[in-house]
């Protein structure tokens, strides 16, 4: 084969190799969306107790206002009990004022895809923090194959959560009864103390007709929840909050 014909084969291999490689290429390019809806899910709660009632007010990532609330007193949620969790945009932000403070705290933007809690905690020179608690992914439902491990059957879930501005929680002792018979009688030790704004994973305890909660710290009995009556598959967050002068405490329904 002389030159010229060794040429013209290189050139009609090369031809047929990007032909070829042409009717591999992909050209069904998906379109990104030019607007990702995704969602947050959340609740407030007041435990800043010298700050006094909170007005919260939520805004969608184009800073518009989309949520505003009335007055939450102390110790209570937002939205309310029985009242299902604020549904927004991923990316909002908001501002919280009080009764008692001439202050505007601002929130940060909040996480896509999560169910949280957001809680405002004073420490005992009144100096408040914002503290987000995720509480599980949005998908993670009842009765889904992806949240089914969540709802175990004869089972409550239990997070605790530090609110006391001026001690740690050492312990939280948990007793279920049915009438004059125990269930179970247990005690729940954090790895390490919970200090104001901390909290615990979720303990599964088993369900009983009345639940006994008793928080602890170093300084001895904070308070105790006497008289609490659980759902079978529920989950719920406990909190103990305010000062030595008067602690007090609250379960809150997460599902």
């Amino acid at each position: 084969m002389n030159k010229a014909d060794r040429v013209k084969l290189i050139y009609f291999f090369s031809v047929s190799l990007l032909i070829f490689l042409y009717g591999c290429i992909d050209t069904n390019v998906q379109v990104i969306p030019s607007n990702i809806d995704t969602r947050s899910q959340i609740k407030f709660v007041n435990l800043a107790t010298s700050a006094g009632a909170a007005t919260i007010k939520v805004f969608d990532n184009k800073k518009s206002n989309i949520n505003t609330s009335s007055a939450v007193a102390v110790g209570d949620e937002y939205p309310g009990s029985g009242v299902s969790f604020l549904d927004i945009p991923s990316g909002s932000t908001g501002t919280i004022s009080y009764t008692n403070k001439n202050v505007i705290d601002s929130l940060k933007l909040f996480d896509s895809d999560l169910k949280l809690r957001i809680f405002i905690v004073e420490d005992g020179g009144g100096n408040r923090t914002i503290v987000k608690r995720s509480e599980r992914y949005i998908e993670q439902q009842k009765n889904t194959a992806i949240g089914k491990t969540l709802y175990p059957a004869n089972i409550s879930s239990f997070m605790f959560f530090n609110g006391a501005g001026d001690t740690t929680l050492d312990t939280i002792k948990i007793k279920g009864t049915n009438g004059s018979a125990t269930v179970f009688d247990t005690t729940i030790t954090p790895s390490s103390s919970l200090s104001t704004g901390d909290g615990t994973v979720y303990f599964q305890l088993k369900t009983a007709p009345n639940y006994s909660i008793t928080f602890i710290s170093t300084d001895g009995i904070l308070t105790n929840y006497p008289n609490f009556v659980p759902q079978s598959q529920g989950r719920y967050t406990a909190v103990v909050y305010g000062l030595k002068t008067g602690y007090k405490y609250k379960v809150y329904t997460d599902d």
